[in-house]
């Protein structure tokens, strides 16, 4: 049975000096009791983490073993999806540990912009967020007229 989460919004978030940011209760709501209180974390394909709620991180990597079979193309894709990933889990607070190589592939530091929708959630510096809205303004003005959105 496929899981289908929804989130949707943006918050913000401060990086604390040991690695941690709170999770709006917002999002943490989203989380199944077989989540564990946990996410996995990866790198993004921009300067960003995703992480999803491990039920819909195991879904989607079945997924993905789903598209490309179970040879050598999985163990490819899958070495690349995981560089650098880890699995946390959320502290009584609310607050998410966030590993060292995360924070510096991401940039992070001091404000973390917590982007959401579908089924991830994106943790972006302010500035690259909003680099990349700049850099893609045209691309969603283009989509826009062309889907009347």
């Amino acid at each position: 049975m496929a899981i289908k989460m929804e989130f949707t919004g943006s918050h913000t978030s401060a990086l604390d000096s040991k690695g941690r940011i709170n999770i709006p209760i917002k999002v943490r709501k989203n989380l199944l009791p077989e989540d564990d209180n946990s996410y996995m974390l990866i790198r993004g394909k921009s300067k960003f983490i995703a992480m999803r709620p491990m039920t819909i991180w195991n879904q989607y990597m079945a997924e993905v073993k789903q598209k490309v079979g179970a040879g050598q193309k999985f163990e490819i894709i899958s070495r690349h999806l995981l560089r650098d990933s880890s699995r946390q889990m959320l502290d009584k607070q609310g607050r998410l540990n966030l590993t060292k190589k995360l924070i510096d592939y991401a940039e992070l530091d001091g404000e973390v912009q917590i982007f959401t929708y579908e089924d991830r959630i994106e943790l972006w510096k302010q500035e690259n967020y909003e680099e990349y809205l700049n850099a893609t303004q045209e691309d969603a003005e283009k989509i826009s007229m062309e889907y009347d959105i």
